[in-house]
């Protein structure tokens, strides 16, 4: 699914487990005879990865959403779930297509949501809900991972505020962009000297060029380029 070694990625892929296990036909239970799913630094909070592979290898067809409350009532107690479950799916969709490196073609990445008003307020109201979570410290866990629900509940919301403020920022670059410059109306270029054949002009420097090209074109302004994902 992804490169953990190489990657400071949480790597949750519930929704990409979902997609692959739900397009088997239901003949495949029969057909299949084994299917295996690897996991790194096991106990972090892609050991819901392993979760959701278990129980679809059982039942492809079963839902995503029951799965991965299922997965949280075990590990934080029932009344946490539906929390935590808001806390999973909002790291989730958090997308950095490099992780993916060759293991999922271009074509099939997810859409990077970062920056956009919905996935500001998935967030916040992740946020909200993970702050609510109170955990019993006598209740055992329903399952043995490298990391107690605690740590596990911490380093998620510790994840998730971080993505939370970048997302933020990042929507107010774009929107500070867009301000700074009129795309409503079509740029005014130098005139061509006689002998050019009177072509336009295009400015002088590469991130003059690149802004004259996307107005020319209709497109709104590039990102700084370490502005694009967290």
């Amino acid at each position: 699914m992804s490169d953990f070694e190489l990657q400071l990625n949480m790597s949750l892929f519930m929704r990409r487990l979902n997609k692959y296990f739900s397009a088997l036909p239901d003949r495949a239970s029969g057909d299949i005879r084994a299917i295996s799913t690897e996991i790194c630094f096991h106990g972090w909070p892609h050991i819901i990865n392993a979760y959701v592979s278990a129980q679809k290898m059982w039942s492809p067809g079963r839902s995503l959403q029951d799965i991965e409350r299922e997965f949280c009532a075990g590990m934080f107690g029932d009344k946490n779930a539906d929390a935590m479950v808001q806390v999973y799916q909002a790291c989730e969709r958090r997308v950095r297509p490099e992780c993916y490196f060759a293991f999922i073609p271009a074509w099939d990445y997810a859409r990077v949501v970062l920056g956009t008003p919905q996935f500001s307020k998935q967030c916040r109201a992740a946020l909200e809900a993970g702050g609510m979570v109170a955990l019993d410290p006598k209740r055992p866990p329903g399952f043995t991972t490298a990391a107690d629900p605690a740590a596990l509940k911490d380093y998620l919301v510790r994840n998730l505020s971080l993505i939370g403020i970048f997302s933020e920022a990042v929507a107010k670059a774009a929107h500070t962009l867009m301000n700074a410059h009129d795309f409503t109306t079509p740029i005014k270029v130098e005139a061509a000297r006689k002998d050019d054949g009177g072509a336009p002009r295009r400015p002088e420097g590469r991130s003059a060029i690149r802004q004259w090209d996307n107005r020319c074109r209709g497109r709104p302004p590039h990102l700084p380029r370490g502005n694009r994902q967290i």
